[in-house]
């Protein structure tokens, strides 16, 4: 078993990987407007937490995963359009429901992605593990990322933190 590092902060609580480290806690880096939590891991494998209110209609983690992997899909095409020297050619992803049961006894359902790509005629197949849990008024969507080779890792990672996260709104 890796050792373990607590993490508190403004009502979250969770534990990850000691090799892994919590790169940012506040505001959307892109929009600026919901909290997000980062954790980065080994081989630029990442964990992203994004908090969002519950309201009627709040699409399930299938949708959210299936929105998720259209908009890498049109990054990629966007940069093999725009870097054609990089020679990038998008693949297929394959999608799969996952279910957890954290040792609270709380059924978790996610979704797993594998996004294959080429680029310089080099293989790659992008890992991306989605869950959510619901906290109230608040939903945390989880999502775990990385390339093949440090996806174990990951996945490892991302069960530990939607295994011990826990969370009460401070406002």
């Amino acid at each position: 078993m890796h050792a373990s590092v607590p993490y508190a902060h403004d009502g979250i609580a969770l534990q990850h990987p000691a090799t892994w480290e919590v790169s940012h806690d506040g505001p959307d880096l892109a929009d600026g407007n919901q909290r997000q939590v980062h954790l980065s891991g080994p081989g630029e494998a990442l964990i992203l937490l994004s908090f969002e209110a519950i309201v009627p209609g709040l699409p399930g983690i299938e949708a959210h995963a299936a929105e998720q992997a259209q908009m890498r899909s049109d990054m990629l095409a966007d940069s093999a359009q725009d870097m054609p020297s990089e020679q990038i050619e998008p693949g297929p992803t394959h999608t799969t429901p996952l279910s957890r049961r954290t040792p609270q006894g709380q059924e978790v359902r996610g979704q797993a992605q594998r996004m294959a790509y080429s680029a310089r005629g080099v293989q790659r197949e992008l890992h991306v593990h989605f869950f959510a849990r619901d906290f109230g008024a608040t939903r945390i969507i989880l999502m775990g990322q990385a390339l093949s080779d440090h996806a174990p890792p990951m996945q490892a990672a991302l069960e530990q933190v939607v295994d011990t996260l826990h969370y009460r709104e401070t406002s």
